[in-house]
């Protein structure tokens, strides 16, 4: 996750105007329309608690199989090569991939290039139309 963040941190910030918000003109939600603004947020506010309402039985199983899953953080030297270092090793062998690919097909091997491809791998997977991302992956 935190890679993840970081990969898009960096093409946001590479991108010259990126955080430029342009919405058309002066519109201020909260001076023009209070009342909308805040029905909006009352709303919202009264969504999430009917879905954990609705959800609850299910959020308690939930917490309880991640508490379980993460009984391995309290143990820092198995978590470190049980978990970690196979991820970090994944993670290098991909973007070995991709640097190979970059380059088998002519496309300059920069720094940009890569995360510009992590990154929009990593959308398309989160994205994908498809169960379970059939084609993505």
């Amino acid at each position: 996750m935190i890679i993840g963040a970081l990969i898009y941190v960096y093409l946001f910030a590479a991108l010259a105007g990126s955080f430029d918000f342009r919405f058309g003109g002066t519109w201020k939600p909260l001076e023009n329309h209070p009342a909308l603004t805040l029905s909006i947020i009352a709303g919202a506010i009264l969504l999430v608690a009917m879905l954990l309402r609705v959800f609850w039985r299910w959020v308690k199983v939930m917490w309880e199989k991640a508490k379980q899953g993460g009984a391995i953080l309290g143990k820092p030297r198995a978590y470190a090569t049980d978990v970690l270092l196979p991820q970090m090793g994944g993670y290098v062998a991909k973007v070995m991939v991709v640097i190979v690919f970059l380059a088998a097909y002519g496309i300059p091997v920069t720094f940009g290039s890569v995360m510009s491809v992590i990154g929009s791998g990593q959308l398309a997977n989160v994205f994908s139309l498809t169960p379970g991302g059939v084609g993505v992956n």
